[in-house]
């Protein structure tokens, strides 16, 4: 059900993000994120409204990292932590952690944008009892 004050009508909370345009369409390319809107800023900066499966995000984005903005950490569930992270890694984002084994029960990595986002990627595997 949508709700009318929150836009796009979903995501009450949502993660705030300064990063570079490369970034932005890694995200669009690696993880099927959907433009849902942006806005030009002129000289390529953008506010753009990003949903990533059921979530959205806001990211800001300019050609270069914005020097004084702040640096923020986003984790993102993927049916393939691995090959999220190779194709990341093709892009230019830095493999923190490789993908590991967790005592929570996920295959989890760290990498790190182009503006020095850190993004864990993780798949949850259900418990087997």
């Amino acid at each position: 059900m949508a709700i009318p004050y929150i836009r796009h009508g979903q995501g009450m909370v949502r993660s705030y993000l300064f990063a570079t345009n490369q970034d932005l369409l890694d995200l669009t390319d690696t993880l099927g994120a959907r433009i849902l809107e942006q806005h030009d800023f002129g000289n390529h900066c953008f506010h753009t409204e990003l949903g990533i499966g059921d979530s959205i995000i806001v990211v800001e984005s300019a050609d270069t990292p914005l020097p004084d903005a702040p640096r923020a950490t986003t984790m993102v569930y993927v049916p393939d932590t691995q090959a999220v992270t190779n194709t990341l890694a093709e892009k230019g984002w830095y493999i923190q952690d490789a993908p590991a084994e967790t005592p929570y029960g996920e295959t989890q990595a760290t990498l790190v944008d182009h503006h020095g986002n850190i993004w864990y990627i993780a798949t949850f595997h259900a418990p087997t009892a």
